[in-house]
């Protein structure tokens, strides 16, 4: 067995919607040690087929792009996951590109009709190859900013029904 050492740090400050949170990994063995990390982050931002609720990677939709969708894509170093329904959305920004893993966090609800899968949220794995040689140490930092969507027109809710 390898002796590594994970320390994970949350960073943030009243007021500010940003959230860094590095992660130090550290071969604390004689042996280079070779693994997948994998970093889970789970969201809810409700509505998973809606078509105004969808992911960007790397600042673009993909093939699939509503939050209920499932893929594993290389290469990416930002996720955004936007409601426009509500203006808001979850950025996520990594210091080195990683391998994504995403799918829907889904419960199983008895109707008239029987069976049925209800999304309650989406599950993110950010996975990264690691080769670390004896002794040593890196870092990942993941940044995550819960904000507006620029130039958002708030929607107008319907007027009350009276009683």
């Amino acid at each position: 067995p390898q002796q590594v050492q994970v320390v994970k740090t949350v960073q943030g400050r009243a007021g500010d919607p940003m959230l860094a949170v590095p992660y130090r990994i550290h071969n604390q063995s004689g042996h280079e040690l070779k693994v997948k990390f994998g970093v889970e982050l789970n969201m809810t931002l409700l509505a998973g087929m809606a078509h105004d609720r969808y992911y960007l990677l790397n600042d673009e939709k993909p093939e699939s792009p509503h939050l209920s969708s499932i893929s594993e894509t290389a290469g990416i170093q930002s996720i955004h996951l936007v409601d426009e329904w509500k203006g808001i959305q979850v950025r996520i920004s990594l210091d080195q590109a990683c391998s994504l893993w995403r799918f829907p966090i889904e419960t199983v609800s008895l109707s008239e009709g029987g069976a049925e899968k209800i999304y309650q949220g989406s599950c993110l794995v950010l996975c990264w190859d690691i080769h670390l040689a004896p002794d040593a140490a890196l870092e990942r930092v993941i940044r995550m900013e819960f904000c507006a969507i620029p130039n958002y027109e708030e929607r107008a809710l319907p007027a009350p029904k009276d009683s």
